[in-house]
């Protein structure tokens, strides 16, 4: 493991604001596009395929694993170390779009290249081919916490 972005110290930095903006549901429905989810916006089918109704406890330890995994997933594109607050703006951000987005996307290979790439963030706030409002604010507290604001 390289250790750019799978380390302790950024999932829990990447913490409080997945759950921020994901919220805590307990039992499995459909975000603004249509995805079946659970918890603080997981949709792994396999974790929203397992059951209807979670507790919290479950919720959390689903999330921490998540976003573990995410980690783990962005460390293997991420190809220079980079400051922990940008490493879990990163984080929260790939756990909302999804790894294989994150890592094909332009931020990531600015980030990459060692260029500027937190104003990235700005251009992720469509779902559905429509620009939501929660996702405008979610990134802007990511590109904050990025650029080391907050």
């Amino acid at each position: 493991m390289k250790g750019r972005i799978a380390v302790l110290a950024v999932v829990l930095l990447a913490t409080p604001l997945v759950v921020m903006f994901e919220g805590v549901e307990q039992k499995v429905y459909r975000d603004p596009v249509g995805i079946p989810t659970a918890c603080a916006g997981e949709t792994d089918k396999e974790v929203v395929g397992f059951k209807q109704q979670f507790s919290r406890d479950e919720c959390l330890a689903v999330m921490g694993a998540s976003l573990h995994a995410h980690a783990l997933a962005m460390d293997k594109c991420i190809t220079r170390p980079v400051e922990r607050h940008e490493a879990a703006a990163v984080l929260s951000w790939s756990y909302n779009v999804g790894t294989s987005a994150a890592c094909a996307s332009t931020l990531v290979r600015l980030l990459n290249e060692g260029k500027p790439f937190c104003q990235e963030l700005d251009r992720w706030t469509f779902a559905g081919g429509r620009q939501l409002p929660g996702l405008v604010r979610r990134r802007t507290a990511e590109r904050a916490l990025c650029e080391g604001r907050s």
